[in-house]
């Protein structure tokens, strides 16, 4: 007869011990369960933060949407009060000058104005496309990372059931329940 020491891959209380003492038992059948409480509630915070990551992502991108119609706007209209100062500038080299240097003065501030609303809208652009571009193998970075912790998380939670690891029996239980298990450590 060959003895397999159980060891646990996670740390917990011991809550469930199996009754069958010196009785054939299947593999794959439970032999005994730790708290899964604090490891269920390591998944459900990582789901919730895949979800938020998720819908952050969409925002992301609605803003980014937003932000290229708004650039195409200002730039537009960039583009009419430059047209127009230079109507203002061209007007003034005339032998007779419909226009005072107010006029032109106002003109030329009008465009700056517009020139920096377009550079700050590009700027934003740039800042939301950068926080999109963080991807690995085509998924956001974030999200990556988040489901690889939430895959181990799920993991763990699993290994909160031990489970017989072949068919035999069950000849020496030295654990109870409310006992505090850790991984690697031998249970017979």
């Amino acid at each position: 007869m060959i003895a397999i020491p159980i060891t646990p891959q996670v740390t917990g209380i011991v809550t469930e011990v199996t009754d069958k003492n010196n009785q054939l038992i299947q593999k794959g059948e439970v032999l005994f369960k730790l708290d899964p409480v604090r490891y269920q509630a390591r998944v459900d915070r990582l789901q919730a933060d895949l979800m938020t990551a998720t819908h952050n992502i969409k925002t992301l991108r609605a803003q980014l949407t937003e932000a290229q119609a708004n650039t195409t706007q200002v730039s537009a209209e960039r583009d009419r009060l430059f047209k127009n100062y230079q109507r203002y500038l061209k007007g003034s080299q005339a032998a007779v000058n419909p226009f005072s240097e107010r006029d032109i003065d106002d003109a030329r501030q009008n465009f700056l104005a517009q020139d920096a609303l377009v550079k700050g809208s590009v700027a934003e652009q740039a800042q939301i496309q950068s926080q999109l571009d963080s991807m690995v193998n085509g998924e956001q970075s974030q999200i990556v990372s988040l489901r690889a912790q939430l895959t181990e998380a799920k993991y763990n939670l699993e290994q909160t059931v031990i489970r017989a690891p072949s068919n035999g029996y069950v000849t020496q239980v030295l654990i109870r329940q409310v006992h505090t298990q850790l991984p690697c450590r031998c249970v017979r």
